[in-house]
Protein backbone atom coordinates (compact mmCIF):
# COMPACT_ATOMS: atom_id res chain seq x y z
CA UNK A 1 0.00 0.00 0.00
CA UNK A 2 2.89 2.62 0.72
CA UNK A 3 4.46 1.79 -2.24
CA UNK A 4 1.57 2.45 -4.70
CA UNK A 5 0.84 5.86 -2.59
CA UNK A 6 4.86 6.36 -3.33
CA UNK A 7 4.54 5.68 -7.07
CA UNK A 8 1.16 7.66 -7.42
CA UNK A 9 2.94 10.83 -5.73
CA UNK A 10 5.92 9.84 -8.36
CA UNK A 11 3.79 10.10 -11.50
CA UNK A 12 1.72 13.14 -10.32
CA UNK A 13 5.22 14.87 -9.89
CA UNK A 14 6.36 13.90 -13.47
CA UNK A 15 2.99 14.78 -15.47
CA UNK A 16 3.86 18.54 -13.06
CA UNK A 17 7.06 18.91 -14.65
CA UNK A 18 5.87 17.69 -17.75
CA UNK A 19 3.18 20.29 -18.15
CA UNK A 20 5.43 22.66 -16.64
CA UNK A 21 7.81 21.86 -19.72
CA UNK A 22 5.16 22.37 -22.13
CA UNK A 23 3.16 25.20 -21.13
CA UNK A 24 6.16 27.43 -19.33
CA UNK A 25 6.51 27.82 -15.80
CA UNK A 26 3.54 27.28 -13.59
CA UNK A 27 4.02 29.85 -11.71
CA UNK A 28 3.02 33.48 -12.68
CA UNK A 29 5.74 35.70 -14.44
CA UNK A 30 6.78 38.22 -12.70
CA UNK A 31 5.71 41.75 -12.30
CA UNK A 32 8.50 44.14 -14.44
CA UNK A 33 11.20 45.97 -12.44
CA UNK A 34 11.78 49.75 -12.74
CA UNK A 35 15.65 49.81 -13.64
CA UNK A 36 17.45 52.47 -12.33
CA UNK A 37 19.45 54.63 -15.31
CA UNK A 38 22.96 53.50 -15.57
CA UNK A 39 25.57 56.36 -14.65
CA UNK A 40 28.25 57.09 -17.01
CA UNK A 41 31.81 57.05 -14.98
CA UNK A 42 31.64 61.04 -15.27
CA UNK A 43 28.74 60.94 -12.97
CA UNK A 44 28.75 61.93 -9.60
CA UNK A 45 27.31 59.60 -6.91
CA UNK A 46 25.98 60.82 -3.40
CA UNK A 47 25.89 58.75 0.12
CA UNK A 48 22.17 59.18 1.91
CA UNK A 49 23.66 61.81 3.53
CA UNK A 50 25.03 63.91 1.31
CA UNK A 51 21.55 63.45 -0.60
CA UNK A 52 19.21 64.51 1.86
CA UNK A 53 21.85 67.68 2.39
CA UNK A 54 20.82 68.45 -1.15
CA UNK A 55 17.11 67.51 -1.13
CA UNK A 56 16.68 69.39 2.37
CA UNK A 57 15.14 66.43 3.95
CA UNK A 58 15.96 63.80 6.88
CA UNK A 59 18.61 60.89 6.07
CA UNK A 60 15.93 58.66 7.29
CA UNK A 61 13.38 60.04 4.61
CA UNK A 62 16.00 58.97 1.82
CA UNK A 63 16.41 55.71 3.38
CA UNK A 64 12.77 55.07 3.33
CA UNK A 65 12.19 56.74 -0.17
CA UNK A 66 14.70 54.43 -1.22
CA UNK A 67 13.16 51.52 0.45
CA UNK A 68 9.34 52.35 -1.19
CA UNK A 69 10.98 53.06 -4.38
CA UNK A 70 10.81 56.51 -4.46
CA UNK A 71 14.21 57.09 -5.25
CA UNK A 72 16.78 54.88 -6.62
CA UNK A 73 19.85 54.16 -4.85
CA UNK A 74 22.35 51.01 -5.60
CA UNK A 75 23.45 49.56 -2.29
CA UNK A 76 27.24 48.88 -1.72
CA UNK A 77 27.28 47.32 1.49
CA UNK A 78 25.89 43.88 2.71
CA UNK A 79 22.27 43.02 2.12
CA UNK A 80 22.01 42.98 5.75
CA UNK A 81 23.34 46.64 6.88
CA UNK A 82 23.00 48.56 3.02
CA UNK A 83 25.13 51.50 2.12
CA UNK A 84 23.55 53.72 -0.53
CA UNK A 85 24.58 55.28 -3.33
CA UNK A 86 22.75 58.11 -5.29
CA UNK A 87 23.40 59.36 -9.21
CA UNK A 88 22.90 62.43 -9.29
CA UNK A 89 20.39 62.33 -12.10
CA UNK A 90 18.05 60.51 -9.73
CA UNK A 91 18.65 63.10 -7.29
CA UNK A 92 18.00 66.15 -10.24
CA UNK A 93 14.87 63.78 -10.90
CA UNK A 94 13.51 63.62 -7.10
CA UNK A 95 14.32 66.97 -6.30
CA UNK A 96 11.40 69.21 -5.40
CA UNK A 97 13.20 72.33 -5.82
CA UNK A 98 14.57 71.74 -9.16
CA UNK A 99 13.61 74.34 -11.88
CA UNK A 100 11.78 73.07 -14.88
CA UNK A 101 13.60 72.89 -17.95
CA UNK A 102 11.87 74.94 -20.25
CA UNK A 103 12.34 77.58 -18.39
CA UNK A 104 9.01 77.90 -16.61
CA UNK A 105 6.90 80.64 -15.92
CA UNK A 106 3.93 81.85 -17.98
CA UNK A 107 4.85 83.51 -21.16
CA UNK A 108 3.63 87.20 -22.07
CA UNK A 109 1.43 86.48 -25.36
Amino acid sequence: MQGQRHQLSLRKKQARKVAAAAHGSLRPPLAPVAVPPQPTEEEPIFTVRETARILQRSEQTIRNWINAGRLHATNVGEPDKPTYRIFVAEIERTNPFAQPKDGGGDKAA
